[in-house]
């Protein structure tokens, strides 16, 4: 069988993530460990990256607009 690659840039995308914990809208993150969080990292000389926003509570798999914005910010 052979494997399919797809490159996302901007749209809607169903993860294995639970988003049971974020608000439908709420600005989702990449965090240090490069999981989808919904919190802005804070931990010293480390990035905030917007990556998207939650779009429904499921618990195993949350739906996610993907929409990573080109600029970050550097925790001091």
């Amino acid at each position: 069988v052979a494997s399919q690659n797809t490159v996302l840039k901007r749209g809607f995308i169903r993860t294995d993530r639970d988003f049971s914990t974020f608000a439908i809208g709420q600005p989702l993150y990449l965090g240090i460990d490069g999981q989808i969080i919904g919190v802005k990292p804070t931990s010293a000389n480390n990035y905030v990256r917007l990556v998207g926003w939650a779009m429904d509570k499921d618990p195993t798999n949350g739906l996610l607009f993907f929409s990573p914005d080109v600029n970050f910010e550097t925790v001091a």
